[in-house]
């Protein structure tokens, strides 16, 4: 059963993330699926463990097609380890906090634009 609230589209893009207490930025993570009130994050390499008491994200930069870099901030709410041929992961369900409100409002804009007309994922180059 799906739990969120909002939709959520497939995406192909990437974005730079910074745990609460962690001093290194984790560039090139993919952003698997994207709404207007979160996303899900593909980690790569990452074990479970990683994840214990890493809940809140003080940085999380979004590399979204003509929306601006801001630095969000996200909570963690659920995370599963996944599997793909030879490479193993994280995938984490991040809910974004205290979102400005225009880039809420262009968030919300894109998410609209990508319906079934023009999937968002031909919009942004993924093959």
């Amino acid at each position: 059963m799906d739990r969120r609230s909002r939709v959520r589209i497939p995406t192909a893009s990437h974005c730079a993330i910074r745990f609460v207490g962690e001093d290194r930025v984790r560039r090139d993570i993919r952003v698997a699926n994207l709404g207007t009130g979160g996303c899900c994050l593909r980690l790569a390499g990452s074990r479970p463990g990683d994840m214990e008491g890493h809940t809140r994200l003080e940085c999380l930069e979004l590399d979204l097609p003509g929306m601006p870099q801001v630095a969000l901030r996200g909570q963690v709410m659920w995370w599963r380890p996944v599997g793909w041929p030879r490479k193993r992961g994280l995938e984490a369900g991040v809910q974004f906090q205290g979102l400005p409100p225009s880039y809420a409002e262009g968030l919300g804009r894109l998410v609209k634009e990508a319906g079934p007309e023009e999937p968002f994922w031909m919009r942004i180059g993924m093959p």
